[in-house]
């Protein structure tokens, strides 16, 4: 999908006046206060903790949600499915409070499915279907942005005031939850928008909140149906019913649910055969169930490239791992062997040995396919794991550990501190997608702004003078130059800058999550405080400000700083501010900086 089609179909959704409304402004500074308000009574009122106010509480890098689509590309037409980003929103914390306190409740409803092997477990329950029994799947139609609010909120009540553990009070969840709901703001495209009906894609506490609301709501259709359903299971927006009424009652009963609610609509297919559910094809053969994978015409089997830059045992579980899902949904061995058949042709073509992969399938047909179904415990794990972004340059960092154990355990206190070997990790580091691809859109005019250090234009401010503009840096330490790819002034915030003495040419990285004037007037008035110091608070004070003031130096007219870099999270700024303090050399007796860097 290019840019153009794209954009029209956002667009044509976000001209749905019904579920979003334009705004003339950003209200996310109005929303920050909000939050914080409720959430500043609520630890007022006792009603939670100093450590959950702590972690509620918005700061003003909040920014307003992200609004982009996932093109639905097995649909005519590539229809987007909408998605609201809401990291780093003002609500994304309570979101996740709220979430909390309800996801507990969604497995107890009674037509919920957790995955694919929790329904073919449910399907197993059946011994013989009816004689006449049909095969029915129903999709609701777009849910999350069609749910109201007072149902939804009222829904989700009535499930909290069943909790055992009401400690924390039901009313202040469902606050936190309409807070949500109703403060979703967002921006596309260079305008701002406020959803007013349904729950945002994208916000945490959306799924549980949409399970709770459909139980209300299947639970008044099946109620007051004339005629009910012999089976119905919901796997959140995907039902899967087994109907053994009449063909003209099933109809009538499709058009009695598809009408009952003003605004969630359903759409529905059956047969008394086969149909579809998820990625399970199920079938009536002579009253009993059997089952087989469903894979969507759109689906290209493009697995994990073999040579592609992953840890070796990422990519050898890929085989048995999917021989081993195919020996759950495959409910016969002739139905196992042509998917396990086509499965090897497909990872064949994407690098893997031949040999290797019809091992790893033997292997998943020898475990019968009750074993593959039945759930292993979670085992618990108290060793400390120690995570390493991955890199096929690593030496075998599992073998260090275990070889420098010993050394730990000289101490008492490394050895109750690192009791076991640590427990070896790996954080997947960015691909491409992670560079080409963001949920924000650039407006049209974004591809013609310049990148790099600018002026911020105000002619009352006071940093603009100390700015050295320009699209590239260069390091004082290595003589490499570097290309800056933001647009970054005086009011940009989550930003790493790079303070410059342009006497001897020595550097200091900094970084700030706030306004950077606001920052950067702290530099100055200590440098400025410096000359009223002491002899020894003078030494004592950083390196940085000392600089300045040394001999041949004249403090602020020696001092120039360029905008280098940005993050859109506040938790990545430390990481990023070290990466540039090693890679500019900035650690004394290099650079101004005493400290060596933090990463997390």
């Amino acid at each position: 999908m290019d840019k153009t089609r794209y954009v029209a179909e956002a667009m044509r959704q976000l001209g749905d006046t019904g579920v979003y409304v334009t705004l003339d402004r950003d209200p996310t500074v109005d929303m920050i206060k909000k939050v914080n308000n409720k959430v500043k009574k609520a630890h007022v009122d006792g009603c939670i903790s100093d450590t959950t106010l702590e972690y509620l509480l918005v700061d003003s890098t909040a920014k307003a949600g992200r609004f982009y689509l996932l093109p639905k590309v097995h649909k005519r037409g590539c229809p987007g499915r909408p998605v609201i980003s809401g990291c780093n929103t003002p609500t994304e914390k309570i979101s996740e409070f709220v979430d909390f306190h309800l996801k507990s409740l969604v497995p107890i409803i009674p037509s919920f499915v957790k995955d694919t092997n929790d329904f073919l477990h449910k399907l197993n329950n059946i011994d013989t279907l009816p004689e006449n029994a049909i095969l029915v799947v129903i999709d609701v139609v777009g849910l999350y942005p069609h749910i109201p609010h007072d149902e939804g909120l009222y829904a989700i009540r009535h499930a909290l005031n069943r909790r055992q553990n009401q400690e924390v009070p039901t009313n202040l969840i469902v606050e936190l939850a309409e807070l949500v709901l109703k403060n979703n703001n967002f921006e596309f495209n260079g305008n701002h928008y406020l959803q007013t009906l349904g729950t945002a894609i994208g916000t945490k506490m959306a799924p549980a909140y949409a399970n709770l609301f459909m139980d209300r709501l299947e639970r008044t259709l099946i109620s007051e149906a004339q005629v009910k359903p012999y089976l119905w299971l919901r796997y959140i927006d995907d039902i899967f019913m087994v109907w053994t009424g009449s063909e003209g009652e099933l109809n009538e009963f499709l058009s009695f649910i598809n009408e009952k609610h003003g605004t969630i609509k359903f759409t529905w297919s059956w047969s008394k055969e086969r149909v579809n559910f998820v990625d399970v094809q199920v079938f009536n053969n002579g009253g009993k169930i059997e089952t087989d994978l469903y894979v969507k015409p759109t689906d290209k089997h493009q697995y994990l490239f073999y040579t592609s830059c992953h840890p070796r045992r990422c990519k050898q579980s890929i085989p048995h791992a999917q021989a081993l899902r195919l020996r759950r949904i495959c409910s016969t061995n002739s139905a196992f062997d042509k998917t396990a058949n086509e499965l090897t042709t497909y990872l064949i073509a994407r690098g893997y040995r031949e040999r290797f992969v019809r091992d790893q399938i033997r292997k998943a047909k020898s475990v019968t396919r009750e074993e593959a179904l039945t759930s292993r415990p979670q085992r618990s794990n108290t060793r400390v794991p120690m995570v390493v972004t991955y890199h096929p340059g690593l030496p075998n960092i599992g073998a260090i550990l275990k070889e420098l154990q010993p050394l730990l355990h000289c101490s008492d206190k490394c050895r109750k501190a690192v009791k076991d070997i640590p427990m070896m990790a790996f954080r997947r580091p960015k691909n491409l997608a992670n560079y080409l691809v963001h949920a924000k859109l650039k407006p049209a005019n974004a591809e013609n702004t310049p990148l790099g250090t600018v002026k911020c234009g105000d002619r009352r401010c006071l940093v603009c003078e100390f700015l050295k503009t320009g699209d590239s840096f260069t390091s004082k330490g290595t003589n490499k130059s570097y290309t800056i790819n933001f647009e970054l002034n005086c009011n940009s915030s989550n930003v790493v800058y790079l303070l410059t003495c342009k006497v001897c040419d020595i550097q200091y990285v900094g970084s700030t999550s706030t306004k950077f004037r606001l920052r950067f007037n702290n530099h100055k008035s200590r440098i400025k405080a410096h000359t009223r110091m002491s002899s020894d608070e003078k030494l004592r004070d950083d390196l940085i400000y000392q600089n300045f003031h040394s001999l041949g130096h004249n403090g602020l007219e020696d001092l120039s700083v360029q905008l280098i870099d940005r993050v859109d999270y506040e938790k990545d700024l430390l990481d990023k501010e070290g990466q540039w303090g090693y890679r500019l050399k900035c650690i004394k007796p290099h650079g101004l900086n005493e400290n060596d860097f933090f990463f997390s």
